[in-house]
């Protein structure tokens, strides 16, 4: 149900509205749980007994350089559908989804066949990397299929329709576990094929299920296009230069030192991601219930000053909670990484505790900020997370990643939080969302 739908139903009690806004969040949590949870809790640890740190770090690796372009093209485009889907007019609103659901396709077709060309062009040169190469063709396929399955389902989000969602959003990292026996299978290179099948057959899925929608014609409108492409290009270099956070580290440092120092880097990163997960989990879900909305205006500037004090606090706060919990599932999920690990995630602790500036401040900035605001703070973000790993990591090895992971997140939180700020507690100003 949207926001204009609730405004001409009876009013809710407190009760009602508590009872709603729960079911959504239990939601929101299965699906991160699932989405974000998988691969760190199960796939990885599992792995890594299995076929040992090099393989592993081989595949975090190539999973982290396609990750890197992987996540961005309809992230972008998902954004900018929650940014202005509610806008407009129901009845346009399918079309306006299968037109974004077809410039997602043009676009991964497009960037899939130049992930393919550029692969074979060094395998055919000869590079030694040949296995790199293999791996990082077969993981761009998942992350082809894995932006369609987000772009294909995004609607729901609006609609409120936050279970079928999370089923859509999470059969992939689930089916993903197909790696596993795909090992047994095939060896080493199993990991990425199974993992792309995954993938793959959960976006097959979702093309079956929701059919009725995607095939409807007209397929899509032209008029539609020119808007969503400038909302889209914007806000995919925001999500690649914000994103590069989680896997520019672990690039960096696979290429300057052996791979099992990108699988005690990651389990040290997996780790403290578990942590901080039941606030990326409130960030993203209230992005997704702001979605709904058309302005700020029902936000005042005392609800906005309380929620700067709260975010302030927790900083501090999951700190030492950080401190008390980490070692448990670290020692308990990576164990054979645990004595070589700890040392980084107590460094890389620092950043993470400063990013619930981030998670808290990123929806209503994301939401109500121009895009040349989010193109910022993306600029920002980029240069944080890469120029600190550039200087430190080659010089300095798994320690360097650590600290840069630090200085990135610590430098690109606080430029959220600084427009939060500026955006929401100084003048009130007309929203902005384009």
């Amino acid at each position: 149900m949207n926001e204009d739908a609730h405004r001409n139903a009876a009013p809710e009690t407190a009760t009602q509205k508590g009872r709603r806004l729960s079911g959504y969040f239990s939601w929101n949590i299965l699906e991160v749980v699932l989405n974000m949870g998988v691969m760190p809790l199960l796939l990885v640890p599992v792995c890594t007994r299995i076929a040992g740190e090099e393989t592993v770090g081989l595949f975090l690796y190539a999973l982290g350089i396609v990750s890197l372009v992987g996540v961005t093209p309809t992230k972008g485009l998902n954004n900018a559908l929650l940014r202005d889907l509610s806008a407009t007019e129901k009845s346009c609103q399918p079309l306006l989804v299968r037109t974004s659901l077809f410039m997602a396709v043009v676009a991964m077709a497009a960037l899939l066949l130049v992930a393919l060309v550029v692969c074979g062009g060094w395998m055919w040169q000869g590079t030694k990397s040949t296995t790199t190469l293999w791996w990082i063709a077969i993981l761009a396929v998942a992350f082809a299929a894995r932006n369609l399955q987000t772009t294909g389902s995004v609607d729901l989000t609006v609609s409120r329709s936050f279970a079928q969602r999370m089923t859509w959003r999470s059969i992939g990292s689930v089916l993903a576990l197909v790696a596993v026996p795909a090992f047994y299978l095939l060896g080493a290179n199993g990991l990425p094929i199974g993992f792309t099948i995954g993938h793959v057959a959960a976006l097959v899925l979702l093309l079956t299920a929701r059919r009725g929608l995607f095939l409807e014609r007209p397929l899509f409108a032209r008029d539609m296009v020119g808007p969503l492409t400038k909302s889209w290009l914007v806000l995919s270099l925001v999500t690649f230069f914000v994103a590069s956070g989680r896997y520019v580290h672990r690039t960096v440092l696979g290429s300057c030192y052996e791979m099992d120092n990108v699988t005690v880097f990651f389990a040290a990163a997996a780790t403290l991601e578990i942590c901080i997960m039941p606030i990326s989990t409130l960030g993203l879900f209230g992005f997704q219930l702001l979605s709904a909305h058309r302005n700020r205006d029902r936000f005042s500037r005392r609800f906005f000053a309380g929620y700067v004090v709260a975010t302030l606090v927790g900083v501090p706060c999951i700190y030492f909670l950080i401190r008390i919990v980490a070692t448990w599932p670290l020692r308990w999920l990576y164990a054979n990484q645990f004595d070589r690990a700890i040392e980084p995630l107590w460094i890389m602790a620092i950043g993470v505790s400063l990013t619930i500036l981030m998670h808290a401040s990123r929806p209503f900035v994301q939401k109500f900020s121009s895009l040349k605001t989010l193109g910022v703070i993306g600029i920002i973000s980029l240069a944080a997370h890469l120029g600190a790993a550039l200087v430190l990591i080659p010089s300095r090895g798994i320690t360097g990643a650590a600290w840069s992971y630090t200085i990135g997140h610590t430098i690109t939180s606080l430029a959220w939080f600084a427009f939060l700020l500026v955006g929401f507690l100084g003048s009130r100003k007309p929203t902005a969302t384009s």
